[in-house]
This record gives C-alpha cells, structure tokens and sequence, in this order.
C-alpha cells in the first residue's frame, strides 16, 4: 500500500506519513454551470461555465505516536500550497486550513490514541 507523502511546493521538503487517514472526502474540483440561457441575438441556447474553484477538501485518521502528532501539527502549520500524494497516486494541490485533533483513552500497548481531522483548499488532482 503506498504511504501518503505531503511535499512543500516552495521548499521541496517531504513527509511520509506513518498512517495513512482512514476517511477523506472527494479532492476533485467541482464544476458549476448555469443553466441554459437563450441568445437574445440569434435564439441559440448557450450553457455558461463558471471557472473552476478550490474546493473544500477534509481528511482524517488516527495518531499513534508523539512524532506523527508533531509532524502534522508542523505541517498544518505551513501556509504555502503542498502537493499531497495519497494512497492511489493521485497528486492534490491543497492548502491546509485547520486541524482538530481529539484525544482517545491511551491503553497501555497504545498509549498516544487522538483522532485528528484536516481541513483543505484543493486546487485540483494531477
């Protein structure tokens, strides 16, 4: 299974992540249309296309350790566009907005147990 890797657009610097998220919404842009109008010059129908907008992207997982915990806190940090590439090779250009992070009874063989959930700008999937 391939490991999602977060890579600063500006600085080139990696991240593999340890766990990959378990839930994600879809990072695709949406396209939005107006509906038909008719000419008023020559009676043709004509669909108008709005440009294409970043799209409100969100994925979550689970954290096992204090060094995945920091690394995301770093990396939601970071306020430069990232290339993250998931667990099917698909590249999103994204802006990290926020990350909530909710803490989970440790056990003793997983004593780190928090469930986080990122917030996203995604500016398209290559």
């Amino acid at each position: 299974m391939l490991r999602w890797v977060f890579t600063d657009t500006v600085t080139s610097e990696t991240w593999t992540v340890p766990l990959n998220p378990n839930a994600m919404s879809s990072p695709y842009l949406t396209q939005q249309t107006n509906p038909g109008v008719r000419s008023p010059i020559d009676g043709m129908m004509r669909v108008l296309r709005r440009p294409r907008t970043a799209t409100e992207w969100t994925f979550a997982g689970v954290v096992r350790t204090q060094a995945h915990h920091d690394s995301l806190i770093y990396w939601a940090a970071k306020t430069n566009k990232l290339t993250i590439t998931d667990h099917y090779g698909r590249v999103v250009t994204a802006r990290i907005r926020s990350i909530e992070m909710e803490d989970r009874k440790p056990t003793p063989n997983v004593p780190w147990r928090l469930r986080y959930t990122v917030s996203a700008l995604s500016y398209g999937v290559t």
